[in-house]
């Protein structure tokens, strides 16, 4: 699942962005993971925030950030991937809000998920919450997920390992699991 990796989160320029140093390493190592996941014929799932313009109050403390139609609301150009792969929209963290990010993940009957992007204290957190809740096995990337800072991201570091999910580094990961078609969905 590749999460929130959108500009307003991810630029500099943004709306809410992640520390520069942050943004790089986590889309160096989302890219890794999608080349990775792209030979293994795993299927991609992207997740995004669009906001709604009615959403005043959180709109204000997210200073109008991924606004339904803004440039902040797309994912990321530096990603270097199709975005024809399921697209799950939501305006809450958890993922599942959405009951087509559900549907999609029973119809792939994946043995894992692996998940990446931001922020690990919102959004990253309350998806692998919600997916280990139904079941599901979980291994977040650690060097994949970024907070607006160093005390958030821990947070929620601490926080997917307290709710069961498998914290690995990318290039773990990628040892453990190997090139193997049809096993995960990122």
């Amino acid at each position: 699942m590749l999460i929130d990796l959108q500009w307003d989160f991810l630029e500099t320029g943004g709306r809410l962005p992640v520390p520069a140093a942050d943004a790089e390493r986590v889309i160096a190592v989302a890219n890794r993971m999608i080349a990775h996941a792209q030979k293994a014929g795993w299927t991609m799932i992207w997740i995004k925030n669009e906001f709604r313009w009615t959403q005043w109050m959180g709109n204000f403390s997210r200073r109008f950030a991924a606004m339904k139609g803004s440039r902040g609301a797309e994912i990321d150009p530096r990603i270097q991937c199709s975005t024809d792969f399921p697209m799950v929209v939501k305006c809450c963290a958890d993922g599942f809000s959405n009951a087509r990010l559900e549907a999609v993940l029973k119809d792939l009957a994946p043995e894992r998920i692996v998940a990446l992007g931001l922020m690990t204290d919102e959004c990253v957190q309350e998806t692998a919450k919600g997916a280990i809740s139904r079941g599901y096995r979980v291994e977040v990337i650690e060097d994949g997920v970024a907070s607006m800072t160093e005390a958030d991201h821990q947070k929620g570091l601490a926080n997917l390992r307290e709710c069961g999910a498998a914290l690995r580094r990318s290039e773990e990961l990628l040892t453990i699991i190997g090139i193997l078609p049809s096993q995960g969905v990122l």
